[in-house]
């Protein structure tokens, strides 16, 4: 990212994502062995979806601290609840009786059922209210949101 490099076409996620290396544990790897083939079969934790960011408009936001042993758990969960409840990335109006998800909860939807039953249950956890949780638990179906691969900058400071 720093290099203006970014995921907003699909030949550019494809170069991103499965053609850059980096060094990590003592070899190359890409971003996509290191979510998919050690993150996600390593740690089981849905959670991480929201830790680990592309830096896209619709990506979770990147924290400002590192990840550390003492204090994952709660980091993980404070990045779940921030995430979730981003009107940006979840559209959850008990008002109008309407939820829209973020893409994720579709791509990774096999992460979010193992760990809780289903994305709604899941969701459910982190919502800032009963009403919230109680429009979570009557959906039957899910509606998800376009995902939006533009690059997360400030104003002015995409690359050109």
């Amino acid at each position: 990212m720093l290099e203006g490099y970014s995921a907003e076409g699909i030949f550019a996620r494809r170069s991103l994502f499965k053609g850059y290396t980096f060094p990590v544990a003592g070899r190359p790897r890409t971003l996509d062995e290191i979510e998919h083939d050690i993150v996600r079969p390593r740690f089981h934790d849905p959670r991480t979806h929201f830790a680990l960011v592309c830096a896209s408009s619709r990506c979770p936001k990147l924290r400002r601290a590192a990840y550390e042993p003492a204090t994952l758990d709660a980091a993980l969960d404070e990045a779940a609840r921030r995430f979730i409840n981003d009107p940006t990335r979840n559209v959850i109006d008990p008002a109008r009786g309407i939820v829209r998800l973020s893409a994720i909860f579709d791509w990774f939807g096999e992460d979010f059922a193992a760990a809780a039953g289903s994305a709604q249950a899941f969701v459910s956890r982190y919502v800032a209210t009963d009403a919230e949780r109680e429009l979570l638990r009557r959906q039957d179906t899910l509606t998800f949101l376009d995902y939006d691969w533009t690059l997360n900058a400030q104003p002015r400071q995409r690359p050109h």
